[in-house]
């Protein structure tokens, strides 16, 4: 009703002003041209106006999105699970000088394009998560299975799906842990095994940069579950043919291979330490789309 009477008030009032300009044209055509041009200014006035303001609006969206990018601070208090399975530190922190992160971005270059002619142990620990993803599904590739690599964020404990070259259906699943400080427990294998029952896939395999505990090998046992640790991958790798081998090794080491990928946002992540809390001085990789994205990785979970 009250929206009714409305468009009725607004429809008399637009009566009203054709009526008017009605008697002014018939009384003085000269004062109804007149009267037109006022208000042909009058609207170009507020056109101007009003684009001068969707202007401005948008250079300050503009502007505030690029200050948030440049932040140097890092991700909040609040306790995140990191792709390693690792605590973060629990406070905030701010980071290193942008020479520092420009440095240590340089020793990274430098340390992928130096030559690399053969695998070692120390090598495969020194892989980023997601390098170390790709070097599993090669190892797989190579082996004649066609791998295909689950997408960047919450796996659902599955990183890799592999499939017969001449197959739909899915064999076996994957999942890897870049884990070089602490072995790989019960507690993941078991969630894999439990995944495999799930998905109905005849093999299940856990691959590690490490090794696992004692009650994660007792649970494997005798199940259709394989455990690779960073040694037996390395020995898997050597019994490659020399010329796969070397290209595989080749793409895995291809540019950065050491500094990790942000989990959420599949960008190289920057180095980080903790200013303040409990965890003071303590370094961490931080995503550099804070505060957008506020993953971190702890570094003590990706190197020895």
């Amino acid at each position: 009703m009250a929206k009714r009477k409305r468009k009725n008030a607004a429809e008399e009032a637009i009566a009203a002003f054709v009526v008017i300009l009605a008697i002014l044209w018939i009384l003085n055509r000269q004062a109804f041209i007149h009267t037109l041009g006022r208000l042909a200014s009058l609207l170009s006035f507020i056109a101007v106006i009003a684009a001068a303001a969707i202007i401005l609006f948008l250079l300050i969206v503009r502007w505030r999105r690029n200050n948030a990018r440049s932040v140097t601070q890092s991700a909040p208090g609040a306790k995140t699970q990191t792709k390693s399975g690792n605590r973060t530190p629990s406070k905030a922190a701010s980071t290193y000088s942008d020479a520092f992160v420009q440095g240590l971005e340089d020793l990274h270059a430098a340390d992928a394009a130096s030559s690399l002619k053969t695998w070692s142990l120390e090598l495969i620990r020194k892989l980023e998560w997601k390098r170390f993803e790709m070097l599993c599904a090669g190892f797989y590739e190579a082996k004649g299975y066609r791998p295909q690599t689950t997408r960047t964020g919450a796996d659902g404990g599955i990183d890799i799906l592999l499939y017969r070259k001449a197959g739909p259906e899915v064999f076996g699943i994957v999942q890897c842990k870049a884990w070089n400080t602490q072995p790989v427990g019960v507690k993941p294998v078991r969630e894999l095994y439990g995944v495999k029952a799930a998905e109905n896939t005849p093999l299940a395999v856990f691959i590690t940069s490490g090794d696992y505990t004692e009650d994660a090998k007792a649970f494997a046992h005798g199940k259709a579950l394989q455990l690779i640790t960073g040694d037996k991958l390395l020995k898997l790798l050597m019994e490659l043919p020399e010329q796969v081998s070397s290209g595989l090794l080749h793409r895995v080491t291809d540019g950065d291979y050491t500094t990790p990928t942000c989990p959420s946002c599949d960008v190289k992540m920057v180095r980080r330490k903790t200013g303040k809390g409990p965890f003071v001085g303590r370094e961490f990789w931080g995503c550099p789309q804070y505060p957008r994205c506020r993953q971190i990785l702890r570094i003590s979970a990706l190197t020895l």
